[in-house]
């Protein structure tokens, strides 16, 4: 449980920054980033 918790944050927050850093990096969308997490939280 807390490895998962672990990944999503890790995940999260790479995610953010790659957004931050690469605002136009095309092939990560939100439908995307939405269907990794509730994939790794279920």
């Amino acid at each position: 449980m807390k490895n998962r918790l672990i990944m999503v944050l890790v995940l999260g927050a790479g995610l953010m920054y790659s957004q931050l850093l690469l605002p136009n990096v095309q092939g990560i969308d939100e439908g995307d980033v939405t269907a990794a997490f509730q994939s790794v939280t279920e």
